[in-house]
C-alpha cells in the first residue's frame, strides 16, 4: 500500500528547508519502494510554493516518484480522518492537554 505523503515534507525538499530538508527527503526514500501519493488537498497545497506553475510542480513531484493522480475513496477518506483524530488525541493526553 502506497504512503500519503504530507505536504510540509514535500514543502521542506522544495525550499530546501536547512533543518528539515534532509530528514524529509531521507523519509521518503526509505517509503519510496511502497509507493507514495499526495491527496488533492496537498497538491492543492503545493500551489504557492512553485507560483502556480502546474508543470514545475509536476515535475518536481515527478522526480520524487510522488503520484498526484490518485482517486480518492469517500472510505478512505474516513479513514485518514478517524487515524488523525487518534493521532492528536494520543499527542494531547501526552501533553496533558
Amino acid at each position: 500500500m502506497p504512503w500519503v505523503v504530507d505536504t510540509c515534507l514535500l514543502i521542506d525538499i522544495a525550499d530546501a528547508d536547512p533543518q528539515f530538508a534532509v530528514g524529509s527527503a531521507a523519509l521518503l526514500d526509505a517509503r519510496r519502494p511502497d509507493g507514495l501519493v499526495i491527496s488533492p488537498v496537498t497538491y492543492a497545497e503545493l500551489a504557492p510554493v512553485f507560483d502556480g506553475d502546474v508543470a514545475r510542480q509536476e515535475l518536481f513531484l515527478y522526480h520524487l516518484q510522488v503520484s498526484w493522480s490518485e482517486v480518492w475513496s469517500h472510505a478512505e477518506t474516513l479513514a485518514a480522518h478517524a487515524g488523525w483524530h487518534r493521532y492528536v488525541q494520543a499527542r494531547r493526553l501526552r501533553r496533558g492537554i
